[in-house]
């Protein structure tokens, strides 16, 4: 009967020392369960299913590279401004307001009461034109820059009008003169008035000079 016994009880401690599938003794988690209790059992489950969760999501919203390097992130460039749509020789006869001659400045004024005329150039299009503002339907405006060169246009509607462009180099001489046809007692402008603006490179490089 001792003999059985001391069998039985060698079975039991083999039993007991079995390892199950998850790599450790039954007796073992037991005594772990009983020591900690359920509550850190689950606790430390939770844990680790939320850490692969974060680990997965983090892995998509921050792709590394093959090397360990943290993947660089493009920055947005600034977008460019539009080139001009003529230049020079091709800009001739084409309205200013169409051409993207952004960097236009008046070089000269010209007044008549209300009524205005403006000498404009562009470095960029190597043209100029003129603009007429405070003018009623019918005024003209004309640019030139010799007597056989010139651009003209006529206000139909409205009280702003710009000719269309004439090319220039380096050097050029122009002339842009507008006629109240009709005049405007109420803006001082008397019928007939010709208000004229004139400019050439030296005004240029005085209007660059002082912005």
């Amino acid at each position: 009967m001792a003999g059985d016994a001391q069998g039985t009880d060698a079975a039991a401690d083999g039993a007991a020392q079995q390892p199950d599938g998850a790599g450790a003794p039954r007796a073992d988690r037991r005594s772990w369960v009983r020591r900690h209790g359920p509550e850190t059992l689950i606790g430390a489950v939770a844990v680790t299913i939320v850490g692969a969760v974060v680990s997965s999501v983090l892995g998509v919203l921050l792709p590394g590279e093959d090397d360990g390097k943290a993947a660089a992130v493009p920055s947005a460039s600034p977008a460019s401004p539009a080139s001009p749509a003529c230049e020079g020789e091709t800009c001739r006869g084409l309205d200013p307001k169409e051409s993207r001659c952004d960097d236009a400045r008046t070089l000269a004024e010209g007044e008549a009461g209300v009524m205005r005329v403006e000498v404009r150039h562009s470095k960029e299009c190597k043209a100029v034109w003129g603009k007429l503002t405070g003018a009623r339907p019918g005024d003209p405006v004309t640019v030139s820059t010799s007597p056989a060169d010139r651009q003209r246009a006529e206000v139909a509607t409205g009280r702003t009008k710009y000719t269309p462009m004439l090319p220039v180099g380096d050097t050029f001489d122009v002339q842009v003169c507008a006629v109240s046809r009709a005049g405007d007692p109420e803006g001082g402008v008397p019928k007939g008035a010709e208000p004229c603006a004139g400019a050439d490179q030296d005004d240029l490089a005085r209007v660059v000079g002082a912005g």
